[in-house]
Parts: C-alpha cells; structure tokens; sequence
C-alpha cells in the first residue's frame, strides 16, 4: 500500500483560506497536539466563524458510533496535514456536517478544526458559558454509604446529595464493575491511612452509566474525621476514546488479517511485534521472536538484500521494495515482493519497521512467459529473430575486440521433407535442428531462428577463423545425424556460411549479410561444407 504524501505548508494554507472564505458561518476550534481543545490564538484571522465552547475536543461533538471516524481523521491530520469527513452531531438525529482538521502549527502553533454546513445548539447556552465539571468530592463511611456529598455531583451525575444519602455507593455502580469496586474497597479498609484508586461506571439519574476514576483516602482511624474521603473525576471522555481507540485497533487487525498480504511489524531492536496469518502461512515458523528467524525460509542471496533493506529502513534512511524467494511450506520455491517502510514518530524518530509480503508467484511466471515469448521461437526454444539480432548488435558494441564469428544456418531440401511427410514431420525436424544446434554451441554462443528454416549462430570470443570454421563443422556434423520422421529415416543436412572479424570492424548487418552470402556459396558446392568469410 502507497502512503498519502504530507502536504506543504503552502498547500495547508491555501485549504486554511479556501474554508474560512467559503463557511463564513462555521464553527472553528483552536487543537493541540494530542486533539484537545485550546485557546484561540488571537492572529487566527477568524471571519465570521463561531469558536466552540463548553466542549474539550471533537470526540464530545459526535454521536458515539462516529467517534472512531473522528480518531482517523485526527490520525490522518497529524499525518498528512489535512483530514475532512461527515459525522453526525451527538443529540441532533440524522443531521450531519463536514468536520475538516487542518495542521497549521507552522503558522499558529496549533491545530485548526472546523465543522461546516451546520447550524444546531452545541455551543454552551448563556447561562452555562463553561465547561461542565468533572470533579467532585464525597465522604463516605465504613460501609461505603455517602455522609456528604459535593453539590457539583449532581452536575455529573444528575443525583442529588439528598438522593444519594443513606443508599450504599455499589448500589449505583454498574454490575460488571462491582467485583473491582469490592475488591478495591476491602484492601482500601485494611490499610488505613492510605488511598485505593479504581475506575467504575456509575449510574447517572437519567440511566446512563458515567465512568469514574475514584480515588479513596481511608481516614477511618483519624479521629478528627472518621470516613473515608472520595475524589471523583469523570473521565467518561477518555474511556470513550480509549475505547473507539481498541475498536479501531480490533478493525485493524480485522483488515490485516483479511489482507491478501503477509504483514509483519518489528521494533528498532528487531524483534516481533505484529504479524498475521498469511505471513505465517507464507513463511511459516510462526514461533519466531525476531525478523532473521523469522525471514530463514527466504533464500540466502534474497534474505541478505532483504535485512539490508530492513536495516536501512530501522535508520528512517529510505524505504523500499524488493523482490525475493522463499521456500513455501510445502517446500516449493515461490516469489514475493517486500515493502520495507519505516515506521516513526511525529517528530521523525523510528520506532520501528513495517513489511508488507505479497506473493507475486503467478505474476512473475507470466512474466516470465511472456519474456520468453517475446525472445524466444516456441517450436525450436531457440532465440527468435529479433532477440538474435539485437543480442548480436549488443555483443557487437560491447565485446573486448576478441572475435566475433556469425554463421547462416539453411537446411537443405526441407521444403520437400515438409511436401512429402506433412507440416507436422517438419515442424518435428525443426524443433531436433534446434535442439541440436543449442547442443553444438558453446556455453557463451547464441541460437537464434531467423526464417522458416534459416538459423543463426552467433559466437563471441572466436580468435582464429580456424576455430570458426571448426564450430562450424561441428554444428553441420551435429545436424546431419538421421532421424525418424512419419516412419521414414532421414538424414537431414544444411548449407552453413561463416563470417568471421577479429576485431570491431564491422556492423551486425555486415556480419549477417556475409554470412548470407557465404551460406549460398555453401549450397551452391552442393557439398554440405561450411563456406567461411573473412571481414578484416
């Protein structure tokens, strides 16, 4: 997967702009880095917008489910630069806006968001210009009963002292808490003097579960006050991002395991910290604790590209893709691109490396195909004419001056071979021709099939003409043992002319043309013996 660029600081400006002109009527906010809501500074040249109050960052504007939308977008903002998506307004049913997060810590030193195409009652009434409280206090005693409670409580939780005196704290608290809370509770009474911290959902007056973080502070010996002193802070909040965090991070892990990709995640000391199935199905060895190990079914030379480019990439130097082999579980070879990025910190610092394994398996052997499709001749699996000759011409500009020797390769009475024992017989006699021709070349030679029934053998390194002639007679001995064809033994033969050049003289169409004129030569004698040329 590609990585969305991070835009200029010119680019964010230029956004920045556009929406303050375009939504005169929005509602902005100041942000810090970690998505809470700050003061405006006071050269953001806000139009008519109206800046958000009361609240303490997005999370608090939308409906629950829309919270991990919110979080993306803030990841993607902090990221990128720029993030915009619709959610719906928490209390308002069914309406939604446009939510945009732009970075302009470059010019304000903060984060600007803005929610547009909205008008609704989110902003704080007049008479309530303030964030809600979030704190209060409550002394309780030994049985966890209220003996006073702050007034602010009914602000958080709806009750009021009244309604919470002489009824036990656990009656309030959610049932799936309450183990905690008792535990909590018995190891805070048998040491006194000192403080228990525990979070629970309390029950708030309309129904709904308020989560709070209470720490007790057991006074029960102290005789000038005999309780236990309770503070609470709601942190419903926190709890709420936390949890959109675990179900991003659940529906994270949900995509990755339903990628076609090997995903595997390590930390700057190379040891594993993610992997998911269809790595370990790729790879196997799913008990690896670091990357070598787990990267032992990958073939030696690819491995050794590969931690090199792990290695690079644990610098934050560079990321990059390779292509590498790898022993399949069923001990097959198989092919695999790797993406190897960094992964880093707002400021820059690497935490770590992030590899993406996709099998390309098929995709290089269609490749594949289709290059030897492209270079060689499907009957005879030599090169095919154009192949032979650009490999000549390439030999011919590259070569160290040794000797290069072209020899023009025609069989004789083919065309009669074909009339008499049909297309399929002589396809037959061309495809042994071929085979025996790749058999009579050198390690370093070339084959190519230049016409129906016309070879080239292309041979670098050839000092002498003796020694072009020689591989010449070895190729024409090679062609003429018989064969069977349709039931009939044949000896086939050819008419084979040489041009040799000891040293860079000549051009790849000089060198063929004599050949093709020595090859007629060839079979004008009638002989069957190669005819050799000489370019000085």
């Amino acid at each position: 997967m590609t990585r969305a660029e991070r835009q200029t600081e010119a680019a964010r400006d230029t956004l920045f702009e556009a929406l303050l002109r375009q939504y005169p009527k929005g509602w902005i906010v100041a942000l810090d880095a970690n998505g809470l809501f700050v003061a405006m500074p006071p050269d953001v040249p806000i139009m008519s917008q109206q800046v958000i109050e009361r609240h303490t960052s997005m999370l608090s504007l939308v409906e629950p489910a829309d919270r991990i939308v919110v979080i993306n977008a803030w990841e993607q903002a902090k990221t990128v630069g720029i993030a915009g998506v619709v959610v719906r307004i928490d209390g308002e049913t069914g309406r939604t806006c446009d939510m945009h997060f732009v970075d302009m810590t470059h010019r304000y030193g903060v984060f600007i968001g803005l929610l547009l195409n909205f008008v609704a009652g989110f902003v704080a009434p007049p008479e309530h210009p303030n964030l809600l409280p979030r704190v209060f206090m409550a002394r309780k005693d030994r049985m966890a009963v209220p003996l006073e409670v702050d007034p602010t409580a009914s602000l958080v939780l709806g009750w009021t002292g009244a309604e919470l005196f002489g009824r036990r704290s656990l009656d309030f608290i959610h049932p799936d808490d309450q183990e905690r809370a008792i535990s909590n509770w018995m190891e805070l009474l048998a040491h006194p003097g000192e403080q228990r911290r525990v979070r629970f959902r309390h029950q708030h007056q309309d129904g709904r579960w308020v989560w709070l973080e209470v720490t007790n502070h057991n006074r029960l010996a102290d005789p000038d006050h005999n309780d236990v002193l309770a503070e609470m802070i709601d942190i419903s909040d926190e709890m709420a991002a936390q949890e959109a965090l675990h179900a991003s991070e659940r529906l994270l892990r949900r995509l990755t395991e339903a990628l076609p990709v090997g995903v595997l995640q390590i930390d700057t000391a190379r040891r594993i910290v993610f992997t998911n199935s269809r790595l370990t199905t790729m790879l196997g060895n799913a008990s690896a604790t670091s990357v070598d190990q787990r990267l032992e079914s990958v073939v030696d030379a690819d491995r050794r590209v590969l931690l090199k480019a792990i290695s690079a990439a644990l610098t934050g130097s560079t990321d990059t893709e390779v292509e590498v082999a790898f022993h399949a579980q069923n001990r097959r070879i198989r092919r695999a691109t790797v993406s190897v990025n960094s992964l880093t910190t707002e400021d820059g610092a690497v935490t770590g490396v992030l590899l993406c394994l996709a099998d390309v398996t098929r995709d290089v052997q269609l490749r594949q195909q289709l290059e030897d499709r492209a270079t060689y001749d499907s009957l005879t699996k030599c090169r095919n004419r154009a192949s032979i000759l650009d490999s000549l011409e390439d030999l011919i500009t590259t070569r160290d001056g040794s000797g290069i020797a072209v020899m023009f390769i025609d069989l004789d009475g083919f065309k009669e071979i074909n009339d008499r024992l049909g297309h399929a017989a002589g396809d037959q006699l061309l495809s042994r021709i071929g085979r025996r021709l790749l058999a009579a070349a050198r390690s370093r030679d070339m084959v190519g099939r230049v016409g129906g029934d016309e070879f080239l053998l292309v041979c670098d390194g050839v000092t002498t003409a003796a020694t072009a002639i020689s591989i010449a007679r070895r190729a024409a001995g090679r062609i003429r043992a018989s064969v069977n064809l349709a039931g009939e033994r044949v000896t086939p033969r050819a008419s084979i002319g040489v041009a040799w050049s000891p040293a860079r003289c000549c051009d790849a169409d000089q060198l063929v043309s004599e050949a093709d004129a020595a090859m007629y030569e060839s079979k004008r004698a009638g002989a069957g013996a190669p005819v050799l040329r000489v370019l000085a």
